[in-house]
């Protein structure tokens, strides 16, 4: 994996942070994501910097916003013109209720999390990865 350039959404804490370090542990360069405010992000930035000695960037992203998407996905492709090798869509939310008490918003945002966003980043990540010779085998 060493070399290999890794987005992870949702990696400013929790699962997301935890998968982060350790394609960093194995030489990958990170692309972090996340809603997490620019303090944190640093912090993180800078505790990946010294630990793993691999390039990192954070680049905030509100997946359940189109428009955020799309500055996400043209900042990392700014980044990296040629695109990343792995696209981890880790980013998620949960809320329970009963159905007929589930409030629709929430729904709403969680569709958008767990479904749109990933989406539109595979959407526009996929050709770089093919044209970097990503085997489509791999996602099966």
């Amino acid at each position: 994996m060493n070399g290999k350039i890794a987005l992870v959404t949702g990696s400013t804490s929790g699962i997301g942070l935890g998968i982060a370090r350790r394609l960093a542990e194995n030489g990958c360069c990170i692309v972090l994501s996340g809603l997490g405010d620019q303090q944190s992000s640093d912090k993180i930035v800078q505790e990946f910097e010294s630990s793993y000695s691999v390039k990192v960037n954070f680049v905030p992203g509100d997946l359940r916003d189109p428009n955020s998407i799309r500055q996400l996905c043209e900042k990392v492709t700014e980044l990296y013109p040629d695109g990343i090798d792995i696209l981890l869509n880790n980013a998620g939310i949960q809320h329970v209720a009963p159905v007929d008490e589930y409030p629709v918003e929430k729904w709403d945002e969680m569709m958008a999390i767990h479904l749109t966003a990933p989406f539109y980043l595979i959407r526009h990540f996929l050709p770089y990865m093919k044209k970097k010779g990503m085997d489509m085998e791999d996602l099966t």
